[in-house]
């Protein structure tokens, strides 16, 4: 299965804003291409950054099955994952 997404030069951007949105069909369809589940934008965010923030839990519960990250710091600073799923 090849994602028509992927091959898009834009699709890291895209793969981080549907984990922003909580859109768990679109970040599935990505990480099924060839999408790095911990590649992060310009501040060092990635999608478990993003969704966690977001509070979008079945977003974070897949990425987190799926092996990203959780210690991923950001350019910026220090986010704690657990922080934001609680907010």
């Amino acid at each position: 299965y090849l994602c028509h997404l992927c091959g898009q030069t834009d699709g890291n951007a895209s793969f981080l804003r549907a984990a922003r949105a909580g859109n768990l069909d679109k970040v599935l369809e990505y990480l099924k291409g060839s999408i790095d589940i911990n590649t992060s934008n310009a501040n060092g965010l990635n999608a478990l950054h993003l969704a966690s923030k977001e509070g979008h839990v079945s977003v974070v519960t897949e990425l987190l099955k799926r092996g990203a990250n959780v210690n991923a710091a950001t350019k910026v600073r220090s986010l704690s994952i657990a922080y934001h799923s609680y907010e």
